[in-house]
């Protein structure tokens, strides 16, 4: 799991791969450019994922995913949803997933974000986390933190 908040988190941000250089240029960071949020969930409303698996045995924290440090977490996450999967995966990161701008959007139509409703089968989310590092500009998606 690496943050580097304009992020797309896993599921979101990983199938941004599937999108042909050909068509959008090289380097593909142009969707960064034009909202990186809109271009997540434009991506996966026409192109959805069916399953998702999460690698976060050894996950990424602070100014990822180039420059990072590494952080043991141990989890692997897996879903057929992938609201669900990003939704979990941010709050084993300590985030607010509701303050991540394309998650909470997506969280409308895209699939289940809800906690009351994602069946967690194997270990359950745990009660307390410390949160990843972050920028500071990103310090307000932690979950309990001001904004």
């Amino acid at each position: 799991m690496q943050i580097g908040i304009a992020l797309g988190l896993l599921a979101f941000c990983c199938i941004v791969g599937i999108i042909p250089g050909s068509v959008y240029g090289w380097p593909k960071n142009i969707l960064h450019w034009k909202g990186i949020d809109r271009s997540i969930l434009d991506i996966n409303g026409t192109t959805p994922s069916n399953f998702v698996i999460a690698d976060g045995i050894v996950a990424m924290e602070g100014n990822g995913p180039l420059h990072g440090t590494a952080r043991d977490l141990g989890r692997v996450v897996m879903s057929d949803d992938p609201v669900a999967a990003d939704f979990t995966c941010a709050r084993l990161m300590g985030f607010d997933p509701y303050r991540i701008s394309h998650l909470a959007q997506a969280a409308q139509f895209l699939g289940n974000g809800d906690v009351q409703r994602i069946e967690q089968l194997g270990e359950r989310l745990p009660r307390s986390v410390r949160p990843f590092s972050v920028l500071p500009e990103f310090a307000h998606l932690i979950a309990g933190a001001t904004s």
